[in-house]
């Protein structure tokens, strides 16, 4: 798996630069010149996002482990909250996770779209 995910990994250099000069020097510098502070100081984890959203994308991410781990352990979520949650609070939750998704869909409503990465194949 970790072999897989690096050639994977080596081989989108070449569709992500311009040139195969490019895709080399970028190579070089991951190998040569790698600034771990200088990667995260500069806010480049948040890949051209805002820190609100990096925050909805680990929410959701959140909520998916967390929903697998009750599937794991045979925790079924319609029956917690059908027969032990309170309804106003039930639909508290419902109405809380629709304007979550909803403000999530908004929030990026008539932004440009990223290019397509096999664009210039």
């Amino acid at each position: 798996i970790l072999f897989t995910f690096v050639l994977v990994d080596f081989a989108w250099l070449f569709f992500r630069a311009d040139s195969v000069k490019q895709a080399f020097d970028i190579l070089h510098r991951i190998i040569f010149q790698f600034n771990f502070k200088e990667m995260t100081y500069y806010g480049s984890y948040l890949m051209g996002e805002t820190k609100s959203g990096l925050l909805f994308v680990l929410a959701g991410i959140g909520i998916v482990f967390f929903i697998d781990l009750l599937h794991e352990k045979n925790i079924s979520i319609e029956k917690i909250a059908m027969y032990k949650i309170n309804i106003v609070i039930r639909w508290l939750l419902y109405v809380g996770i629709t304007i979550f998704l909803l403000f999530s869909v908004i929030q990026n409503y008539g932004q440009a779209p990223s290019t397509f990465i096999y664009e210039r194949f």
